[in-house]
């Protein structure tokens, strides 16, 4: 399809075959912009491309209206998909598409130049419909020339027309007898565009300005008296004219541009890395490369694929300073993944009791009796003793208290400090009939023994311990 806008509807076309005519026009602007070659070794701009496809110059793929919506009234859309090939500082193939919007449709008339009526050579039709003023258009665009791909938009800047209608025509072509048919065009259209051209140089934006014309047309009827005669012409140019320039493309401002940005979308100068993967951290969903998403990570700084988490507090084992929440940090904590606030450590082997599964047993010997006194609200009796000898531990007690009797019934770890005046031993005892087990701490700081300390406490809650009211504790080196 071809048009004349403007041309009175009973005035004949001035040239004898429009289609022709309009090719040549077509391609004598074509070539106007298409250069012989790249004059540099620069990344040229999109001044001088030509896209074109279905009958108009340079086309061999005809587009396609995806979707036509006509209300000569009102607005009318029409939605397009083309193909073809692309000339130019990036010769290829193309692909585009895009939408216009068209007002009201009652502006200049448009002369629609149908096919070549069958049996007369040369000798074409036209009808008229009346066209409208382009209100929007907007087009999705993709160049693939060789190793580098252009991608980009179009929207209107200013011009053109459009149509779209289905229309009948018997009375203001005289060589027409009944015509019939459905059009839509989007001619002069002026877009603006902004595109991003990847290379392997680099990567980088163009922004301009260029024309567009998409056509399409259905006519059948009889023509010339009673010739029957039907056709279809589908069409797409397009040639970018004006370029405002080159630039190498720094898509997110962050002063590294996008070749080189591990993040192109996400401003990060500092192109931090954690896990080396390529992908810098502002943009990277697992930045220490342990394959659980930050989101859910409870360690998103250090790489931990198992989870661990000690004390379900949230924060992982890998990146928690206190591993078992005892308020004791970790590097300092002789139970690292066991509540023990206390530290106790009773054989001194630099793990806590709390997660010691063995006593490192000493040599040595420990006995004495005597009274705490009133402890507790009780008045607390004991006689105890313990020894280590190469392996071999033994050794008893009895501590009452009131109605508590605790008698120990063996002796499974014994500890001697280094400085020869306290005891640690640890075993199984019964306390008033039920086992358990114990731990004694004994001290001895000197005669008469009025300062020694006895500690006693079992597992099933029993607890006694101070100075010494009355009696002695003797520590005897091993």
């Amino acid at each position: 399809m071809c048009t004349d806008q403007g041309r009175s509807p009973h005035t004949p076309p001035n040239r004898a075959r429009l289609p022709a005519a309009a090719a040549v026009a077509l391609t004598a602007f074509a070539l106007a912009f298409i250069p012989a070659g790249v004059a540099n070794a620069q990344t040229p701009s999109l001044a001088g491309e030509y896209l074109g496809g279905g009958d108009f110059p340079f086309g061999d793929t005809a587009d396609r209206f995806a979707g036509i919506d006509c209300d000569e009234t009102g607005q009318s859309r029409v939605e397009f998909a083309v193909e073809g090939t692309a000339q130019g500082p990036y010769p290829g193939t193309f692909t585009e598409t895009g939408s216009a919007v068209i007002g009201p449709q009652n502006g200049a008339e448009v002369s629609l130049t149908g096919p070549n009526v069958p049996g007369r050579d040369n000798q074409w039709f036209s009808v008229y419909v009346d066209s409208g003023q382009l209100m929007t258009v907007e087009t999705r665009f993709t160049i693939h020339s060789g190793t580098t791909t252009v991608s980009g938009i179009k929207r209107l800047s200013g011009g053109g027309f459009g149509l779209c209608q289905d229309f009948e025509n018997n009375n203001r072509n005289p060589n027409i007898r009944s015509v019939s048919g459905r059009a839509a065009q989007i001619g002069g259209a002026i877009v603006t565009y902004d595109a991003t051209i990847d290379t392997p140089d680099g990567t980088y934006r163009d922004t301009g300005s260029a024309r567009l014309e998409v056509l399409t047309n259905v006519t059948q009827g009889l023509a010339f008296g009673s010739i029957p005669t039907s056709g279809s012409q589908d069409g797409f140019g397009e040639f970018f004219t004006t370029s405002n320039g080159v630039v190498r493309l720094d898509s997110d401002g962050d002063g590294v541009l996008d070749d080189a940005d591990n993040c192109p979308q996400a401003p990060n100068s500092d192109q931090a890395d954690l896990d080396r993967d390529g992908r810098g951290d502002a943009c990277d969903a697992d930045d220490d490369g342990d394959q659980v998403n930050d989101t859910v990570d409870n360690c998103d700084r250090v790489a931990n694929t198992d989870q661990a988490d000690s004390d379900a507090d949230g924060r992982g084992d890998a990146c928690d300073p206190d591993d078992d929440n005892d308020t004791i940090l970790d590097a300092a904590d002789n139970c690292q993944f066991v509540p023990n606030p206390s530290q106790r450590d009773d054989d001194n082997d630099g793990k806590g009791d709390a997660c010691d599964d063995r006593f490192d047993s000493t040599l040595g010997k420990v006995n004495g009796g005597g009274k705490l006194g009133e402890n507790a609200g009780h008045n607390v009796n004991f006689s105890a003793s313990a020894k280590s000898d190469g392996g071999r531990l033994d050794g008893t007690c009895v501590v009452t208290a009131d109605q508590t009797k605790l008698k120990c019934e063996t002796v499974d770890g014994y500890f001697q400090s280094p400085s020869g005046d306290r005891v640690v031993f640890v075993g199984t005892a019964t306390h008033n009939g039920h086992p358990t087990r114990y731990r004694i701490e004994m001290e001895d700081r000197g005669e008469p023994g009025t300062s020694d300390r006895f500690t006693i406490s079992t597992d099933d809650g029993f607890t006694a311990g101070g100075t010494l009211s009355a009696g002695n504790v003797q520590v005897h080196a091993g």
